[in-house]
């Protein structure tokens, strides 16, 4: 929200947003009395060439959203995956498969994998242990 703040704060992405696309209504009146589009009048416009933590509409970081679909093997009926836009569009590696039975820390923690060779970059999946306790994986 800092960097946000720093580029001209919620007002200047509105103001984008209502010069440049038709997301949204400028005639709709606020609390203040005035339409949205009076409110947002003496914003100064966002500079897209002096900052890097908004951009346009037509130049996204990726041209897809944060779900994606997974599918394979440790997936065999499919499952939805929350990305976070750092991970790339495929993962290709090592992936340590884990039964539901595997001991935790008393503390609930995965802290211990990496003792049985768990390493960064691996992909870690518990069998058993979702929310529902039925194939699908914590969040880890």
């Amino acid at each position: 929200m800092e960097d946000i703040h720093k580029i001209g704060g919620i007002p200047a992405i509105l103001k984008y947003l209502l010069n440049h696309t038709d997301l949204i209504d400028g005639s709709q009146m606020t609390v203040t009395g005035k339409t949205l589009a009076e409110n947002l009048a003496d914003v100064t416009e966002l500079e897209f060439d002096k900052q890097d933590v908004f951009r346009r509409l037509d130049n996204p970081i990726k041209p897809t959203g944060h779900l994606t679909i997974l599918r394979g093997n440790l997936a065999p009926e499919s499952a939805v995956a929350k990305l976070t836009g750092k991970e790339g569009l495929r993962f290709d590696g090592i992936a340590k498969c884990f039964d539901k039975s595997v001991s935790f820390c008393h503390d609930g923690s995965v802290s211990y994998l990496r003792f049985v060779f768990v390493q960064f970059g691996h992909l870690l999946y518990i069998v058993g242990k979702g929310r529902d306790h039925s194939r699908n994986g914590p969040y880890i």
